[in-house]
């Protein structure tokens, strides 16, 4: 019995022990250093941010952001950057890269996930499902924003003239500018494959571009801020001279129900209220009687107040007011 509690407790020792050797190896520095052990039980220092066998410390690509856009509203999305993909040694294969999808056999053959809870939506064009490694929705493709040009090549290839399999795909980004993005996907894929009467082709030619405008798209994502909280009430700083300055004084609390914001006002216009990270939260027109807010008045005035800002009556007032007048000189 004794010795069966010895050998149960060397055996947990063990255990123990492991995940500390293991963590040892990749024990990190200051500098972003890790050790690394060698075959013959040496130690060397590698650095985590070499990007290659010349020891260059330079990030490739250089300055990348990569998104996809939401097929419903068209919100920016943040996407891994896939210059090597996740389990890259099965992104070939027509059946996942752990084996989900029911296929006819061939590589680029229609399938199908075996997972019902995973299948896509089903779209309007119900023939293009089958082939969804193909077919590159708008929610699932990379856009990029890049300071430097990348080039992504990847050639599989298997089998003999009788049943070989190939697949080559291209990518290639470059911006024009710090806004305006374009580049080009090139996907070709033919499987001979070792059913008969099977054979597939399939080639992919897709350009496309992008154009980052005069907004924070997710303010999140973007500047770190949370501005999306309805139960949220954050201060607001009103400009000298502004409408509301004249109404609410210099600070007031205001809610905050959006993630997008103004990045750039148009000509004519100015900022006349910011939060206290700069955002802007409400501008004028510098002749014209227009004005507008980032945040919504309408939920904070009359029987919607909650008493944790001001009522913001007065502002509507002042903008019927506004646009009273102004349609008295057009007359």
């Amino acid at each position: 019995m004794i010795k069966s509690v010895r050998n149960v407790l060397g055996l947990v020792a063990l255990l123990l022990a492991v995940p500390m050797c293991a963590s040892a190896q990749i024990d990190t520095d200051d500098n972003g250093r890790f050790n690394q052990m060698n075959s013959d039980g040496t130690m060397h220092t590698r650095n985590r941010n070499m990007a290659d066998s010349l020891g260059t410390d330079k990030e490739v690509p250089r300055g990348i952001k990569v998104w996809t856009v939401d097929s419903k509203f068209g919100d920016r999305q943040k996407a891994e950057i896939d210059t090597v993909s996740h389990m890259f040694m099965n992104t070939i294969y027509t059946t996942g890269l752990r084996g989900e999808y029911n296929t006819t056999g061939n590589l680029g053959a229609p399938r199908i996930n075996r997972i019902f809870i995973d299948r896509p939506e089903t779209d309007q064009f119900i023939f293009t499902q089958p082939y969804d490694y193909v077919v590159s929705p708008v929610d699932r493709f990379h856009f990029t924003n890049t300071l430097s040009p990348i080039t992504n090549l990847s050639y599989n290839t298997c089998g003999d003239r009788t049943n070989g399999e190939d697949r080559l795909t291209a990518k290639f980004g470059v911006n024009a500018g710090k806004r305006l993005g374009i580049g080009f996907n090139v996907d070709y894929l033919y499987g001979r494959g070792y059913y008969s009467e099977q054979s597939t082709s399939h080639f992919k030619f897709l350009l496309y571009g992008s154009y980052l405008g005069e907004r924070y798209q997710d303010l999140v994502e973007q500047c770190g801020y949370v501005h999306s909280d309805k139960d949220i009430r954050h201060y607001v700083y009103a400009e000298p001279g502004s409408i509301l300055h004249e109404l609410f004084g210099e600070r007031f609390k205001t809610n905050s129900t959006h993630h997008q914001a103004i990045k750039q006002l148009a000509p004519g216009l100015k900022a006349t209220a910011h939060s206290i990270e700069g955002i802007v939260e409400a501008f004028e027109h510098e002749s014209l009687p227009i004005f507008g807010t980032q945040f919504h008045p309408e939920r904070l005035s009359g029987k919607y107040n909650d008493g944790r800002t001001p009522d913001f009556t007065p502002l509507f007032r002042r903008f019927i007011a506004n646009a009273g007048a102004y349609a008295e000189k057009q007359l």
